[in-house]
């Protein structure tokens, strides 16, 4: 079933002032069939009606918002808060900082330098129309570049926002936070893992952290869904303070930097950056108004996003009228954000035993994972996605006790390669599944699980290495046959679904030594939100739009490949799980598909979109470990 609740809030998100004749008809549309007033005030703090839907797509020509993560982490942080602020009507953009998130610059070949790393900020703020004033929101480390951001532009910023976040002051080096810090809480820091690497001309060797997932889950997520903290698992990178080039840097100025009013929202069971720290910060460079979400850890945005938010939008009101008409709802005082704990409702008291639970599997999972004979998964991700795509059904199968990895294929998820200038060809795409596979000891076998276009890699294994695979799971993915060139099944479906691609645009580079041009394909916001994600939650739609990156479909190299072979990849049990709801490749592709390359069984999840790991993760984590438990044990 189509979702129209999720097509209309990323509607208000994203559509700009030039839809409003085609949106007049689609609202109307829905407003006949669905009753759209009964749909809209779910997701608008307040009755709605059409009048002040188009009100509020009026208000989405600038930007207003900007949101910046944290040391290690990127623009997927935000993806609960960017969600439910723009279901209020709030233009809210989240940046990827250099060599974070989905951003291909590499640590520290392209990024050796605070400046360089906090340079898309820098940029964002540099776009900013003249006269226009944004409100600036900084997460932890990202405290110092929104301290940078309003060093270069007091006058484009209303009011800026620390989120337990590094705030320096106007009398010392921008590093004189963190020797406070590591001085006041040497503890925190000492399980940091950290590498150091000697550049030229430094003095001093570069160093750059990882954040370890005993540390994320201890001090960073404590508070936070297991969802959650896997996703964190998987998008988190490497990290740097850049402690030699902020201790050589002059004090943010009085005149620019303490100009612009600030707000510091301290977060009450923080762990990393305790309360205490928070509060000596304020003390040391007093700010306009101070904010408590009491039982919110360092990840404030995932583990109390609804809290979060309200304080967002009443700073907004408070501060930021200069910056244009806002759609705003009534919020709770700041005195009610996030309560005392014995306020706690019963589910959210559910919910975090139900968390606890799941972390001490998880954490225990070497001593379950002997129960299962070590048998271990790889999920692959389709076209544009990444390891993230998983997450809720990595997090299921691991608090289940399965050994579950997952792996970011070339210029995918956070993988930093480039498109064309470090992958141009299929091979070197699937490249990290193969060195994966590789890494499989001999003797031992594995469960495959591949997605969309992930189909196509999961083949390539399954010739190289049908050995070391117990069982081929194809969720709503493309499954050539030992007949054909891989490529024949775009063909297929070419011809027999020509109009599914409408929605991407593409774009053609000429590559010396080839025949034809290289195509990289990008997807738009209603082409993953009318064929990929229908049926997912705004959340996880919201999730996509940041982290979707250009992908292509290799043409000409896969047109000039023989068909897999019948001993090899034919030798290898498959198992097609069929989604029964998928927009892209709809069901009666499938069950094509499955007539051209017969499997050994069928499955389906009948109300699943093409995102079926994100739609209706319970129900194919049962497709999987009953797999598991007929072929793989």
């Amino acid at each position: 079933m189509f979702s129209e609740r999720v097509f209309l809030q990323y509607l208000c998100a994203t559509v700009d002032f030039k839809r409003l004749l085609s949106l007049v008809f689609l609202l109307s549309w829905f407003k006949f069939h669905q009753e759209i007033n009964g749909i809209l005030p779910s997701f608008f703090l307040g009755d709605v009606n059409l009048l002040s839907f188009f009100s509020i797509m009026s208000e989405q020509n600038s930007q207003k918002i900007i949101l910046v993560h944290g040391g290690g982490h990127g623009a997927w942080c935000w993806y609960k808060v960017l969600a439910m602020l723009r279901s209020q009507g709030y233009s809210v953009k989240a940046v990827d900082l250099a060599a974070c998130g989905s951003d291909p610059r590499r640590m520290p070949e392209d990024v050796s330098t605070f400046d360089e790393y906090a340079q898309p900020l820098t940029d964002l703020m540099a776009s900013v129309a003249e006269g226009e004033k944004v409100v600036l929101v900084g997460h932890s480390f990202g405290g110092l570049s929104l301290a940078k951001a309003m060093d270069a532009f007091p006058e484009k910023i209303a009011v800026a926002v620390f989120v337990t976040a590094i705030m320096p002051d106007t009398i010392h080096s921008p590093c004189y936070i963190f020797d406070q810090l590591f001085e006041q809480l040497p503890e925190k820091y000492a399980k940091i893992e950290t590498k150091s690497i000697v550049i030229p001309g430094r003095s001093e060797p570069f160093i750059f952290s990882t954040l370890q997932p005993t540390l994320l889950a201890s001090n960073l997520y404590q508070n936070c869904s297991f969802e959650d903290l896997t996703l964190a698992e998987i998008m988190v990178r490497p990290a740097s303070i850049f402690r030699e080039d902020l201790n050589n840097k002059p004090a943010f100025s009085e005149e620019r930097y303490g100009s612009v009013d600030k707000v510091f929202i301290i977060c009450g069971e923080d762990a990393m950056l305790t309360a205490d720290f928070q509060h000596w910060m304020i003390q040391n460079n007093p700010v306009k108004e101070v904010m408590e979400i009491k039982e919110a850890d360092h990840m404030a945005m995932l583990s109390k996003p609804k809290e979060l938010c309200q304080c967002l939008t009443t700073i907004v009101s408070n501060y930021a009228k200069q910056a244009g008409p806002w759609s705003v709802a009534g919020q709770a005082s700041v005195q009610e954000v996030g309560g005392s704990r014995a306020r706690r409702s019963e589910a959210e008291k559910k919910r975090r035993l139900a968390f606890d639970r799941s972390r001490e599997k998880h954490i225990k999972g070497e001593e379950m994972m002997s129960e299962l004979n070590n048998l271990k998964i790889i999920l692959v991700h389709g076209g544009g996605h990444g390891a993230w795509c998983w997450y809720k059904a990595l997090a299921m199968l691991r608090s289940q006790g399965y050994s579950v990895t997952t792996v970011d294929l070339a210029v995918s998820g956070s993988d930093p390669r480039r498109m064309p200038e470090d992958v141009s060809s299929f091979d070197e795409y699937a490249q990290p599944l193969m060195d994966l596979m590789t890494s499989v000891a001999e003797g031992e076998k594995v469960v495959l699980v591949g997605h969309s276009f992930g189909g196509l890699s999961l083949a390539k294994a399954m010739d190289v290495f049908p050995e070391k695979i117990a069982v081929a799971v194809f969720v709503t993915a493309i499954m050539p046959d030992t007949v054909h060139s891989p490529w024949y099944i775009f063909e297929q479906f070419i011809e027999q679904l020509p109009d599914k691609f409408n929605g991407t645009e593409t774009k053609s580079i000429t590559i010396p030594g080839r025949s034809e041009p290289f195509v990289i394909t990008t997807t738009n916001t209603e082409f993953l939100t009318g064929k990929l994600y229908q049926n997912c939650s705004f959340e996880d739609l919201t999730l996509a739009s940041i982290m979707v990156r250009p992908s292509s479909l290799f043409q000409e190299d896969l047109s000039n490949k023989s068909a897999y072979s019948i001993e090899r990849y034919g030798s290898v049990d498959k198992i097609f799980i069929i989604c029964g709801d998928d927009a892209m490749l709809t069901a009666d592709f499938q069950h094509w598909m499955i007539q051209n390359n017969p499997v050994k069984e069928v499955m389906e999840v009948k109300e699943a979109d093409h995102m079926a790991m994100l739609s209706k993760p319970k129900e194919l984590c049962q497709c999987l470990t009953k797999i598991i438990s007929n072929y793989a044990c």
